[in-house]
This record gives structure tokens, C-alpha cells and sequence, in this order.
């Protein structure tokens, strides 16, 4: 084991001369004042920061108070609106019904209603043509995510309408004609 013997301390309080220290602390406050007080620009510059800081501040404060009073006009608002129920649109209630029925006949007509339904938002979107065919063909895909939906669906309403009942359609064949419809509505807000 060695053992380190310190003849002179790291550390010796002899050293520090605080009346030294306070002396050279005191002299830079008395140049800084002095300078303050002799020359007449410094103390405008420094009056003008003062009154720039002072109205900063201000509008601060009056930033925040404006930002917490909207939002609490806007927690009011919500507040005051009434919870609204999803859009129910009667005619598609009524496509679902019949969809629900085991009878194929129902089934078509519930393909040849959701057609007209499709037809009917198609002209109020403001699609121009002689029927749902040309107003389908004027759509642009990129505002319309669903027109192959819409267009295998209005196709399956066509085979109905011109091949009748020699066309077999079943239950499963009706369920994804109908939601296909059901996506191109939901796309548009229609139901």
C-alpha cells in the first residue's frame, strides 16, 4: 500500500484576496454606471427598450387572453350543437329492404333502385348526359375513387333490364352488387 503524503495544499486560503475581488466587481459596476449617465443617447436607447419590452409584454398577455377566449367560444359552440345522427336516406333504406327478402325478384329490384339512386347523384353532381352510361364515362377518376364500383354495378342493372329473367342472379352476386353501390354512396356523403 502506498500512502501519498502532501507536503504544500492544493488549496490554501491565503491565496484569495476577496477585498481584491469585490474592489474589481465594484469598479466594473461604477464604469457601467458612469457610462449610463454621462452619455445622453444611451439613456434614450435604453428608456426605448424599456417601453419595448413593456409593450411586448402587454401584447403578449392580450395574445393569450384573445387565443383563451376563442377557444372558449369554440368549446360553447360545440357544446350548444346537437350530436347529429347519421344520414339516413329513405330511398336507399328502401333498397335495403328489399335486398333482405328471399325472393330474386326483390333482389332486382333493389339493384334497379340503387341504379336510380346512382343516376339521381350522379345529376346532381352536376354529370351531363342522356343517361347513367355517358354521365359515368364524364367522370374524373381522380375525384371519384369508386367508379369501377359504380360502373361493374350499373353493368349488372343492365344485364337485368335488357336479359330479364332468363338472367340467374343470385343472393350472393345481388350482395356485392349492392355494396358496390353502397361505396360509391358512402364516398359522396349520399348515405
Amino acid at each position: 500500500m502506498i500512502i501519498i503524503i502532501m507536503i504544500e495544499p492544493i488549496f490554501d486560503p491565503n491565496y484569495i484576496n476577496l477585498e481584491y475581488i469585490f474592489g474589481k466587481i465594484l469598479g466594473l459596476l461604477r464604469v457601467i454606471y458612469n457610462f449610463i449617465l454621462s452619455d445622453l443617447s444611451t439613456i434614450i436607447f435604453l428608456t426605448a427598450a424599456v417601453v419595448f419590452i413593456i409593450i411586448t409584454i402587454f401584447f403578449w398577455f392580450r395574445v393569450r387572453g384573445i387565443i383563451k377566449e376563442g377557444k372558449k367560444k369554440d368549446q360553447e359552440v360545440i357544446a350548444a350543437e346537437p350530436i347529429s345522427t347519421p344520414k339516413k336516406n329513405e330511398r336507399w333504406e328502401e333498397v335495403l329492404r328489399h335486398f333482405r327478402s328471399e325472393n330474386s325478384s326483390d333482389w332486382r329490384l333493389a339493384i334497379i333502385e340503387a341504379d336510380t339512386i346512382l343516376d339521381y347523384m350522379m345529376q346532381s353532381l352536376g354529370y351531363q348526359g342522356k343517361n347513367l352510361g355517358e354521365r359515368l364515362k364524364q367522370v374524373d377518376r381522380s375525384n371519384f375513387s369508386t367508379i369501377d364500383s359504380a360502373w361493374e354495378a350499373h353493368k349488372v342493372r343492365n344485364r337485368i333490364a335488357h336479359e330479364g329473367i332468363s338472367f340467374k342472379l343470385t343472393k350472393e352476386q345481388a350482395r356485392r352488387v349492392i355494396g358496390q353501390y353502397e361505396s360509391v354512396f358512402r364516398e359522396f356523403g349520399y348515405i
